[in-house]
């Protein structure tokens, strides 16, 4: 009775900070995979040697990728 009753008035069974929680990691994941593209972007079309600031940005992606999990953001892109 009481999740028709949900469904009907259009409450969520999720509570409202938990979909606040999973968008903000979203986006820490959505910054994260962004970059890793844009440094590996930039140290593919470098012309001479790597910058340093390439190198970190790279490691600091990736490590924001494992913190905030590489495929969060994927499901808010269908």
């Amino acid at each position: 009775m009481l999740k028709s009753l949900q469904s009907y008035f259009g409450i969520s069974p999720v509570y409202l900070y938990e979909k606040t929680i999973y968008y903000g990691v979203a986006i820490f994941s959505f910054l994260s995979l962004l970059t890793i593209v844009i440094s590996l972007w930039q140290i593919i079309n470098k012309e001479g040697t790597v910058t340093k600031k390439s190198i970190v940005s790279l490691i600091s992606g990736v490590v924001m990728g494992i913190l905030a999990g590489f495929t969060t953001c994927i499901p808010l892109f269908l």
